[in-house]
C-alpha cells in the first residue's frame, strides 16, 4: 500500500509539480505492470491474492471468520464502533476498553469465544473508542502538525514517512505497542530534523 501510494503521490509530482508528463507515464506504467508480471511469475503472490479473497469472504460468517486476520478486523472495528457510540465525546479510556469491546464482541458475536477478541486493529478507532472523539480531535492535530508546519520545506522523506505510518494505522494500533511506538518517533523525528534551521555555513549531513 505504501509503495503505491508514493507512486501515485510521484506521478502527481511529476505533472503537476514538473510537467514531466513522460516520466510519469512510465512511472504509472510500472505501478501497473509491476502486479501483473507478479502474479504471473511469484506464485507466492497469486497466493496472497488468493488467501485474502477467501479472507473477505468469510467476514459474514464470524463462527468461521474469527480465524482469519482481516475477518478479525472487520469485527474489532464495529466493536469498537459500538462502543464509542455509547461514549461519544471522551469515550471509555484506555484501561476500560479491553472491557468494553469484550461485552460488545459478546453482544455482537456469542458464538465467539474470548480467546478470539482482540483490540481495534486500527489506531484512529482505537482512539475514538479510548478518547471520544475530542480525543481522536487532539491526536490527529498533534501527530500531523509537524508535516503541516514544514510544508513549505522539501521533506520527501518526512512525507514517505507520514503516508507509510498513516497507512499503518488504518490496519494496525501501531502507537500502542513497544515496537511501532518506537519505529514512529524514531524515523519522523530523523525525517523533522534535516528541516530544522541550522547557523553553520556548511551543515553536516542532514537525512531530509
Amino acid at each position: 500500500m505504501t509503495f503505491y501510494a508514493l507512486g501515485a503521490l510521484a506521478i502527481l509530482w511529476l505533472v503537476l509539480r514538473r510537467r514531466e508528463w513522460k516520466r510519469a507515464g512510465w512511472v504509472a506504467l510500472v505501478l501497473v505492470l509491476l502486479p501483473l508480471f507478479s502474479y504471473l511469475v511469484f506464485p507466492t503472490f497469486r497466493n496472497k491474492i488468493y488467501n485474502t479473497q477467501e479472507d473477505v469472504s468469510k467476514v459474514s460468517e464470524s463462527q468461521v471468520g474469527k480465524n482469519f486476520s482481516l475477518a478479525s478486523r472487520v469485527y474489532s472495528y464495529e466493536a469498537a464502533i459500538k462502543v464509542w457510540r455509547e461514549h461519544p465525546l471522551l469515550g471509555v479510556g484506555k484501561p476500560d476498553l479491553e472491557g468494553e469491546m469484550a461485552k460488545h464482541y459478546a453482544n455482537l458475536y456469542p458464538e465467539m469465544g474470548e480467546e478470539f477478541y482482540i483490540q481495534p486493529h486500527n489506531q484512529f478507532l482505537y482512539n475514538l473508542a479510548s478518547y471520544g472523539l475530542i480525543g481522536l480531535a487532539i491526536f490527529c492535530i498533534s501527530f500531523f502538525y509537524p508535516i503541516w508546519w514544514a510544508r513549505h520545506k522539501p521533506i520527501p522523506l518526512l512525507l514517505a514517512h507520514y503516508i507509510g505510518i498513516g497507512l499503518s494505522f488504518l490496519v494496525e494500533y501501531t502507537l500502542e505497542t513497544q515496537i511501532g511506538l518506537a519505529f514512529v518517533v524514531f524515523f519522523l523525528l530523523l525525517a523533522l530534523q534535516g528541516s530544522l534551521p541550522c547557523e553553520e555555513d556548511d551543515p553536516i549531513w542532514r537525512p531530509a
